[in-house]
């Protein structure tokens, strides 16, 4: 092309799919909510939240929106220990594998 370089830009955006870096951590600060924070991916355009309790299958807790790596979940049983997982999702809907699972108990009682 007349007055170009030449040169194409390409972007490759970051395949979420293939994604496994997700790293989650969990903290009880009270009896009975908890607060969950993962590590942002790049090209996310949401987060899923699954949550099991006591062994129970997972279920969806939420979508959770792209700009946010921090979630509180209020109104849990107090005496329940849960599990929760998180994956990010893109635009299209392609979801990466769950993060690996992480799990709290009830909080317990100082005597």
């Amino acid at each position: 092309f007349p007055g170009s370089s030449g040169v194409m830009p390409i972007t490759c955006p970051v395949n979420i799919a293939y994604e496994t870096n997700l790293e989650v951590t969990a903290k009880r600060p009270a009896g009975d909510e908890i607060k969950l924070q993962w590590t942002r991916v790049i090209d996310a355009a949401s987060y899923e939240v699954q949550m099991a309790t006591d062994g129970q299958p997972w279920r969806k807790s939420s979508g959770v929106d792209r700009r946010l790596v921090l979630y509180t979940i209020r109104d849990i049983s107090p005496d329940s220990g849960y599990s929760f997982r998180v994956r990010a999702c893109d635009f299209e809907n392609k979801c990466s594998p769950y993060s690996r699972k992480i799990s709290l108990g009830p909080p317990t009682s100082s005597p």
